[in-house]
């Protein structure tokens, strides 16, 4: 797994360590989703990366290609650019499961409920 090489900022706060306060986070995402444990991220290329929750920068590349992540509590879920569904393991581990059907966005809640749009 190769490391992500930032040309620009990601910028983020953690309500509990920083309040009010923003800190910039190295990365280049166009897309974040953060669960307890794990940050998840997709850039411009829908390269899709997981960085350790409180994320310092050290984003780790994840094989595959998602326009859109979001993370759960047991499991990250994305959508590619033909709107095929996919999941996994949210540490990392595993490989991406496929599931039926097409979505634009996908959104993973609490006690794993997952909501999506079509159109």
């Amino acid at each position: 797994m190769q490391q992500l090489k930032a040309s620009w900022w990601l910028v983020a706060c953690f309500a509990a360590v920083c309040g009010q306060n923003w800190g910039q986070i190295p990365g280049a995402l166009k897309h974040v989703s953060a669960s307890v444990n794990y940050v998840w991220g997709v850039n411009s290329g829908d390269q899709i990366f997981i960085c350790p929750n409180p994320c310092t920068g050290q984003w780790t590349h994840i094989p595959g290609l998602l326009k859109q992540i979001d993370a759960g509590e047991m499991e990250v879920w994305g959508v590619n650019s033909n709107d095929d569904i996919y999941k996994r393991n949210v540490d990392g581990s595993g490989s991406w499961i496929q599931l039926p059907g097409k979505l634009k966005h996908v959104s993973a809640s609490g006690n794993g409920y997952i909501w999506g749009v079509n159109s």
